[in-house]
């Protein structure tokens, strides 16, 4: 499944995985538009990371949306909780940052293994910096100290 975000990453990664033959389908996160999104002046995350799959070679057949208006991991995780009951699904993999997983991981945990669904996070590396020295680049650092206030935030409010 692709979350809401980083369109120049998270499809190319589940792009990949549709490829090694991990996945027959890929899930878009439907998120929340903004105001020039909802106007028509720029796509929304849904529509360049439906487009970015369709580039990569995923048939849009193999491609569907989840929720409706999402804005959150939190969000995500709950629309991916109805998909599942409705679907049946089994396993969901997920691909996300690195500085992402435990909070991706827990929140979904959270919301599926109660209704029988395995959870696979897949980190994959920033495109904007070397992972073995993130705390070199100053955007590594933005990221991680993002990460550690929002997984401090999720355990506190959910």
């Amino acid at each position: 499944m692709v979350l809401g975000g980083e369109a120049n990453v998270r499809p190319f990664a589940a792009a990949e995985l549709y490829r090694q033959g991990y996945a027959s389908k890929i899930l878009v996160s439907n998120t929340k538009l903004n105001r020039a999104e909802r106007l028509g002046v720029v796509p929304s995350d849904t529509q360049l990371n439906w487009n970015d799959l369709l580039k990569l070679g995923v048939p849009s057949s193999a491609i569907a949306t989840f929720g409706d208006s999402l804005s959150s991991t939190y969000d995500e995780a709950e629309a991916v909780h109805a998909w599942a009951l409705r679907s049946q699904a089994k396993r969901v993999i997920i691909p996300t940052d690195v500085f992402a997983t435990r909070r991706t991981r827990w929140i979904f945990d959270r919301e599926l293994s109660p209704i029988g669904v395995d959870v696979i996070v897949r980190a994959f590396s920033a495109p904007n910096y070397e992972l073995a020295g993130w705390w070199r680049d100053r955007q590594g650092l933005v990221d991680f100290n993002n990460e550690v206030l929002k997984y401090l935030y999720y355990r506190a409010k959910y």
